[in-house]
């Protein structure tokens, strides 16, 4: 049987921005807790994520709102780089630029401004959504004309956190896009004594 008091979700304010806050305590163990900082109104930012007390991910809040980095961005629509700013996807080219500026790298929705629900908590995880539309009226659509929404779903639990991606077409084209997300990870140990591994299988140079 699940404790419920294990787990919670708030809404607090770090820097004057709000956060999305989930929490997974383990009273046994507190080496086993989870905590993970969410900014929606800093990109959806996760900007920080503790596992037993050390931060795996770690950015403060004043940090995303100088530059968008580091924590965790969202890469969207288009992940990576784009060559002169620009795409062409059936026959159609779209320029890629937000606030009158080139975006030749990680898309438009890092450093926006997202909407968010109430988190809430159960007897298995705690939980928060965010969602960014592209509508007409909105600055995003100018560069990526596809009336639709992108939203995220944040899960946290004993085994750790999960982070979901929904695309609600509200148009009657189909949307060209990639994801991705960024995480700027600590290294725990410092520079010189953290050994980082990555089981990939192809790599581009």
């Amino acid at each position: 049987m699940h404790d419920p008091t294990r787990y919670d979700s708030q809404l607090r304010s770090q820097d004057g921005t709000p956060c999305l806050v989930l929490t997974y305590t383990d009273a046994d163990d507190p080496r086993n807790n989870l905590q993970a900082w969410i900014a929606p109104g800093l990109g959806s930012n996760l900007f920080r994520f503790t596992y037993g007390g050390y931060a795996l991910i770690d950015a403060g809040a004043a940090q995303l709102a100088k530059s968008g980095l580091p924590g965790t961005p969202v890469l969207y629509p288009t992940p990576n780089r784009v060559r002169d700013a620009q795409f062409t996807y059936r026959g159609r080219t779209y320029e890629q630029r937000k606030n009158g500026k080139p975006v030749l790298i990680h898309g438009l929705v890092m450093g926006e401004v997202w909407q968010y629900g109430n988190p809430f908590a159960d007897d298995d995880g705690a939980s928060a959504c965010t969602w960014v539309d592209f509508t007409p009226d909105s600055t995003l659509y100018a560069a990526f004309p596809f009336d639709h929404r992108l939203a995220l779903d944040f899960r946290l639990t004993a085994g750790g956190l999960s982070i979901a991606y929904r695309i609600e077409n509200r148009d009657t084209r189909e949307i060209p896009y990639g994801f991705g997300l960024h995480p700027f990870f600590s290294k725990l140990s410092g520079d010189t004594q953290t050994y980082i591994s990555l089981p990939a299988a192809a790599v581009m140079e």
